[in-house]
């Protein structure tokens, strides 16, 4: 039996510093398509959640969860993975449908793995404004949505993901 490709996230400490007043630091977390020993991509994305709108708190929790690739794209330029299964900093549940019920807020949008590019402008915001979500650089987003591609995933296929904390 070969293995199943999976995602791995691996989540730099100093994510959680970020200032808006100067819109950094972002981009330090890591991004993996592995399947068995080989890397299919490996790039930069944002696992914190840095949105006016929320806290740190929103941002997923260390752990295993799974990932329903090439959803509904909605508002987004480009496909969305939804993110199911997993547990935020809170403790609160993201459930089959990438949703969750908040404590202080009801229910949540999509939990999602998407690109920063902003359709209004036709460049990438001025800063990844996650509210909870895994948010890749556009450009090397539609790389990683290749990569997937490539080993046969197609939209509905769900795949094994770990996101893990590191030391800056």
């Amino acid at each position: 039996m070969t293995a199943r490709p999976n995602i791995e996230i691996v989540r730099d400490k100093r994510s959680f510093d970020f200032d808006p007043a100067t819109l950094s630091p972002v981009y330090l977390d890591t991004i993996r398509l592995l399947h068995g020993d080989a890397v299919l991509y490996h790039g930069r994305c944002q696992s914190v959640a840095i949105h006016a709108s929320c806290t740190w708190r929103e941002s997923l929790a260390p752990g295993r969860f799974r990932v329903r690739l090439f959803q509904a794209r909605r508002a987004y330029a480009n496909p969305v993975h939804e993110i199911i299964g997993a547990v935020d900093l809170e403790g609160e549940a993201i459930d089959e449908d990438a949703m969750q019920m908040d404590a202080e807020s009801g229910l949540q949008g999509r939990w999602l793995i998407h690109d920063d590019y902003n359709p209004t402008t036709g460049a990438a915001y001025s800063a990844p404004w996650s509210a909870g979500c895994i948010m890749v650089p556009y450009l090397r987003y539609r790389e990683f949505n290749a990569a997937l591609r490539a080993v046969g995933l197609l939209s509905g296929d769900i795949i094994e993901a770990e996101l893990r904390e590191m030391e800056g």
